[in-house]
C-alpha cells in the first residue's frame, strides 16, 4: 500500500466518523419517520372511526324518523276514523231530531184525532166548517200549524242539507219536498197561518207554501 492510499483510507474513515458525530448531535431520522407514520396511521384510524360512528348515528336517526313517520301515519288513520265516527254521530243526531219532531206532530194527531182533518183532509176555514176563536179546536189547531211550520223550517239548516241524500235532487230530499208541498195543499189552516207569520220562516217553508197553497187554491176553484 502506498502512502497515498493510506491517506485516502484515513480521510474516508474520518468522514464517516464526522457524519456519525453530526447524526448524534442532530435528528434521529429513522425514529422521526416511524413517528410520522404512526401519527398518520392514528389520524387515519380516528377518521375511519369517526366515519363509522357517524354512519351508525345516521342509521339510528333514520330508524327513529321511520318510526316517527309510522306513528304519524297511525295517528292520521286514528284521526280519520274518529272524524268519520264524529260525522256519523252528528248525522245520526240530526236524523233523530227530525224524527222526534215528526213524532211530536203524529202524537198530537193520535191524542186529538179531531184536528187531523185540518191538516190532511183540506178542511176549509169557511162557512159552517170554519175554525174560529170560539171553536174548541182553535188553539190546538193553531199551535199544531205552528209546529208544522217550525218543523219544515228546520230543513233549512245546513246540517240537514248535508245529510246523505238530502242535497238538491237527493233521493230523500225529493220525498220530503213532496211531503212539504202535499201538507200545504191539504191544509188551508196551514196556508193561513203561514200568511200570518211568513216573515218568521226561511226558504223551505216559503217555497213549498207557495207551491202547496197554489195547488189548494186551484182545487177549491175547481
Amino acid at each position: 500500500m502506498t502512502e497515498e492510499d493510506t491517506h485516502s483510507e484515513r480521510d474516508a474513515h474520518e468522514g464517516q466518523s464526522l457524519t456519525k458525530a453530526q447524526d448524534s448531535k442532530g435528528f434521529n431520522w429513522k425514529l422521526l419517520e416511524v413517528t410520522i407514520l404512526a401519527i398518520a396511521a392514528i389520524i387515519s384510524g380516528f377518521g375511519l372511526y369517526s366515519s363509522i360512528r357517524q354512519m351508525k348515528i345516521n342509521e339510528r336517526q333514520m330508524i327513529a324518523m321511520e318510526r316517527q313517520m309510522d306513528a304519524m301515519e297511525r295517528q292520521m288513520k286514528i284521526n280519520e276514523r274518529q272524524t268519520k265516527a264524529n260525522e256519523t254521530a252528528a248525522q245520526t243526531g240530526v236524523w233523530q231530531n227530525i224524527y222526534t219532531q215528526m213524532l211530536d206532530i203524529d202524537k198530537v194527531f193520535i191524542e186529538h184525532p179531531e184536528v187531523w182533518p185540518y191538516f190532511n183532509n183540506a178542511k176549509a176555514i169557511t162557512n159552517t166548517q170554519s175554525i174560529t176563536n170560539t171553536d174548541n179546536n182553535f188553539n190546538r189547531v193553531m199551535a199544531l200549524a205552528d209546529l208544522h211550520l217550525d218543523f219544515f223550517d228546520f230543513f233549512d239548516n245546513k246540517e240537514v242539507r248535508e245529510l246523505p241524500g238530502m242535497g238538491p235532487g237527493g233521493e230523500y230530499w225529493i220525498l220530503w219536498e213532496k211531503y212539504f208541498e202535499d201538507t200545504f195543499a191539504e191544509s188551508p189552516v196551514l196556508c193561513l197561518r203561514y200568511e200570518q207569520k211568513k216573515d218568521w220562516y226561511g226558504n223551505v217553508v216559503s217555497v213549498y207554501a207557495q207551491k202547496g197553497c197554489a195547488r189548494k187554491t186551484r182545487k177549491q176553484k175547481d
